[in-house]
């Protein structure tokens, strides 16, 4: 273990040491008038009393951190929800014109393009949530 350092100089605050201020002195702003050569008592700092409500433990430190650091999802739900109305639809679309075989054709391409579209924005909200 290092040794303790030491000085000659040491400015222990001694609360047993009485304090002779000599003169006429205003403490509401730390001056005496009738000593100019004494040095002007400390002034004094009052904090005013701070409420906490509710718990400022770690837990609840952390929650509210993670819960401000949470990503909003809303534009990969309105993406997804959007595609997906469309895809469907693309499919009742495609059931009306499947009456003939080239109806039938373009139907199940676009139905299912937009299918895979749907399930790709699905997929990025997933994520997004899962984060």
């Amino acid at each position: 273990m290092p040794a303790p350092i030491s000085s000659n100089n040491s400015s222990v605050y001694d609360p047993s040491t009485p304090v002779s201020r000599g003169g006429d002195c205003d403490p509401s702003n730390a001056t005496c008038s009738s000593a100019p050569s004494q040095q002007a008592a400390s002034p004094s700092v009052t904090i005013p009393e701070v409420h906490i409500d509710g718990d400022a433990g770690k837990q609840e430190l952390i929650k509210r951190l993670e819960a401000r650091n949470t990503p909003s999802c809303a534009t990969e739900a309105k993406n997804a929800g959007l595609t997906c109305a469309l895809s469907g639809a693309t499919a009742l679309g495609g059931v009306v014109a499947s009456t003939c075989p080239l109806g039938f054709v373009a139907g199940f391409l676009i139905t299912t393009t937009t299918s895979a579209f749907c399930g790709k924005d699905l997929r990025a909200l997933y994520d997004c949530e899962t984060q």
